[in-house]
């Protein structure tokens, strides 16, 4: 089982998760001044209109405009007019935030949707006689619910849950709604009219919460908030939360840690290493034999070393929260049900991943394509969004 560690430092939150052998399998750092604005919601004014890209440009208050693309909008706008929008994408170094008209509502079991009346199941759900009667469930509170467009994504932790739990956080993001609904008819253009929960809060939120056995913290306001979010899901006698006296950064060694998940070369017990290397466009990693030297031209061994390999690049890409295009140069292999193993050796690795991967396969130069959906910046931009030295992260 996993451990949770949550250090509040004078400007950000630290969230670590451990395995049982206290190595990293993610690491998460949040200022405690909100920098991340995914999920708020804005008033914003139409500025432009370009076709070429197909979308609006909207004044919402920031430093940046946002851009809304054509298909994000029920219908067209004019220059000047006031819309609705949220952000569905943070603002990248020269790209202003991604916006949409369409609101969404994401809660621990469900996300409420306005784009679409279809009520969908996460890909790792079962069709069985609960996911069925669920369905039946929220097409009847469709219909008796008074608004006239949503729809619900039901979420992997929802499984098995009793149904009415599920209905009631429904019709708690049905309020929200109707609420901003409301709010939009008389607030000022430019201005925020709804703020989600905390980042870090989000976080857990999101987390596969049966992983975890124990949440160590150590400031008392992060204990409550947690030991409230708990009871409010009945997971408060499952998971205990320890609260610690000290610093848990130091205790836990997290800034050698984020050092070390940062290191261009990592190297795997065999002997042979992987190279990480971010550009604009895409993710490279290319694995080399190194200091392997044993039997290193049979094919054998060339397959157990990509596998080992595989492992540690399924657990880096998930450590430093790599997106977009990933491509993996492995080395050589002439047979090809060695390459279609490592296929499936790779895609069983990130299962356990719960931002979704897609493992495109071989090309035929025989590089590994994969694509990670962005959620959120990767570890290298959160710590400089946190304003922290990478160069002085192991003596934090």
């Amino acid at each position: 089982m996993n451990e949770l560690v949550i250090s509040q430092g004078e400007n950000a939150i630290y969230l670590a998760l451990l395995d049982e052998f206290q190595r990293l399998i993610e690491i998460k750092p949040y200022s405690l001044k909100q920098t991340g604005m995914v999920g708020f919601i804005f008033l914003g004014i139409v500025r432009k209109k370009i076709k070429g890209i197909r979308a609006y440009f909207i004044d919402f208050g920031q430093e940046k405009d946002g851009y809304l693309p054509f298909n994000e909008v029920e219908r067209p706008l004019s220059i000047g007019e006031t819309v609705m929008v949220q952000i569905t994408k943070d603002s990248y170094q020269t790209k202003g935030a991604k916006l949409t008209s369409y609101i969404s509502l994401s809660g621990e079991y469900v996300v409420l949707v306005t784009d679409s009346t279809k009520i969908h199941f996460s890909s790792k759900l079962p069709e069985d006689a609960w996911t069925k009667e669920m369905k039946k469930e929220l097409i009847q509170l469709q219909k008796t619910s008074g608004l006239n467009k949503w729809g619900a994504i039901v979420r992997t932790n929802a499984y098995s849950i009793e149904p009415q739990k599920i209905l009631d956080e429904v019709k708690t993001f049905l309020s929200t709604y109707e609420r901003i609904l409301k709010i939009q008819a008389y607030r000022p253009s430019k201005t925020c009219i709804f703020e989600p929960q905390s980042q870090w809060l989000k976080y857990v939120q999101n987390m596969n919460k049966s992983d975890i056995a124990q949440i160590h913290v150590d400031h008392k306001e992060t204990k409550d908030l947690l030991e409230d979010y708990l009871t409010s899901i009945n997971l408060r006698d499952e998971i205990k939360v320890d609260f610690v006296e000290g610093d848990l950064f130091l205790r836990y060694d997290l800034g050698k840690k984020i050092h070390k998940a940062l290191l261009r070369k990592v190297w795997l017990s065999s002997g042979a290493s992987i190279i990480i290397d971010r550009t604009e466009a895409m993710v490279v990693i290319d694995v080399n034999s190194d200091k392997n030297v044993s039997k290193i031209n049979s094919s054998r061994n060339i397959f157990k070393i990509n596998c080992e390999a595989a492992k540690e690049i399924s657990r880096q890409i998930r450590l430093r929260n790599l997106s977009g295009i990933i491509i993996i140069d492995f080395i050589d292999m002439n047979d090809d049900q060695h390459k279609k193993k490592l296929v499936r050796c790779l895609q069983e690795y990130l299962e356990d991943d719960h931002i979704r991967t897609h493992v495109h396969g071989m090309t035929r130069l025989g590089l590994m394509e994969l694509t990670r959906k962005r959620v959120e910046p990767c570890l290298e931009d959160l710590l400089k969004e946190n304003e922290i030295s990478l160069d002085t992260a192991s003596k934090l």
